[in-house]
């Protein structure tokens, strides 16, 4: 890292503030022995992930608020990066639900949070390249060895798609009405054809009635949007909004599975998803629709459980996998997963009760805090800092200093104050006061 890079790799951790994703911050400076072989384990069962019959692995990783979950992810992810085979052949997402206003918000953050790992952390419309990839992937499965004109291989592609598309209408979970599959089928986004298509559902018309007016309103349904996509023809912002469209009219999680489904027909092998920050679905603020905090808990968990249930089925076919192998990485608080997913939520606890892993960590007693005084002492150094001593003769001396102030703290050590704490002490008696930040 840049002197730069380290100071404010500092400055985030003295603040008690996850820091930028650096990937050398993250593979360079994680301590402790239990917390990497965790993160090993887990990366060896993705690799593992096989493409044939059970190709599902689900992970929760839970600990104490600050015990650094959040970091833990990050490492993964990075870990992954450096270290997965094919790469070219695995997609990943990463959610955080910080971002959770409603329930629907959910599809939208997955498919959002759509990127491969040699791109590093999701930022931005990141997905989309994801998503033009798939379909010129596609594409040219769909045309090769064929002599089409440009226009022939656009309606060889549009069958294709479609066929996708009516796939996954017609293995939809649970019954959709004729109603609720045309709307799935006809994605009406302008103003005017929403308007339209509403007073057509009000009227019952069915499935067949709505079909036969494919070929007028072709133009503003799911796949024409993704070949527009696909083919440049559609702006960042223009499709973001079709996404966000889609996924708060879609229910049954149907975008996230035609999404899935293409990406399976596109080749891809391994689907990782990573969701971060999961107390927030205790929180998440929703429309006055749904005023009771425990209705909104049950409706995102829910969600959770639906998608659990439907990736297992869809990486389980003795047909054939619809899916790529997925593997659902997600952290929470020990209080999030023992009591309200346990209470709230039963069936989904104990289906994920034998895939959770813990994170812990005590000051007094691990040996990452020798590592993690060498890795901040090492730190100050990148970053420029003049300290008055050498690490052998001062590790001992920190080491006392930080069991002191956290003792007389008054709250549980974990990894969110010990760390700033080490800097604190670091800043305060090995740094010159001309040089403190």
């Amino acid at each position: 890292m840049t002197q730069q890079e380290s100071r404010d790799v500092l400055h985030a951790l003295s603040n008690t503030r996850v820091p930028p994703s650096s990937k050398a911050y993250y593979l360079r400076y994680t301590a402790g022995d239990d917390f990497k072989e965790l993160a090993r384990n887990i990366e060896s069962d993705v690799i593992a992930l096989s493409t044939e019959i059970n190709g599902y692995t689900p992970r929760i990783i839970r600990g104490p608020f600050g015990v650094g979950k959040t970091h833990f992810l990050k490492y993964l992810y990075l870990r992954l990066g450096e270290n997965i085979p094919n790469s070219d052949d695995t997609i990943c997402s990463w959610i955080d639900l910080r971002q959770l206003r409603e329930v629907h918000d959910f599809q939208y953050l997955l498919i959002k949070g759509l990127s491969t790992f040699e791109f590093g952390f999701p930022e931005g419309y990141s997905y989309q390249n994801i998503l033009r990839t798939t379909y010129e992937r596609l594409a040219q499965a769909a045309t090769e060895g064929k002599t089409l004109s440009e226009p022939q291989k656009r309606v060889v592609v549009r069958r294709t798609l479609d066929k996708i598309w009516e796939t996954a209408i017609s293995v939809a979970p649970i019954p959709i009405p004729a109603k609720f599959a045309a709307r799935l089928i006809l994605w009406k986004l302008q103003q005017d054809q929403e308007k339209k298509r509403n007073e057509r559902f009000q009227k019952n018309e069915t499935k067949t009635d709505i079909e036969n007016e494919s070929q007028q309103a072709q133009q503003s349904d799911f796949i024409y949007d993704f070949i527009k996509l696909g083919e440049g023809k559609s702006t960042n912002n223009e499709f973001d909004s079709i996404i966000q469209v889609l996924a708060k009219e879609s229910e049954y999680d149907q975008l996230v599975d035609i999404i899935l489904r293409l990406l399976k027909r596109a080749g891809y092998k391994r689907l990782v998803i990573f969701v971060d920050e999961m107390e927030h679905i205790s929180t998440y603020e929703i429309n006055d629709a749904i005023p009771n905090r425990a209705e909104r808990v049950a409706d995102i968990l829910n969600l959770f459980h639906r998608l659990h249930t439907k990736i297992s089925e869809q990486v389980s076919k003795p047909t054939g996998n619809a899916y790529p192998s997925v593997a659902q990485i997600m952290a929470m608080p020990n209080s999030l997963f023992e009591n309200v997913i346990k209470n709230v939520d039963p069936a989904l606890h104990s289906k994920l009760d034998s895939h959770e892993l813990r994170l812990d960590f005590v000051p007094q007693a691990s040996p990452a805090t020798d590592e993690l005084i060498k890795n901040i002492w090492e730190l100050h150094r990148e970053a420029g800092f003049i300290l008055k001593s050498n690490l052998n003769n001062s590790s001992k001396e920190i080491k006392d200093a930080l069991f002191k102030k956290l003792a007389s703290a008054g709250e549980p050590a974990t990894m969110r104050n010990t760390i700033p704490a080490i800097i604190k002490i670091i800043r305060d008696e090995w740094i010159d006061s001309r040089q403190r930040i």
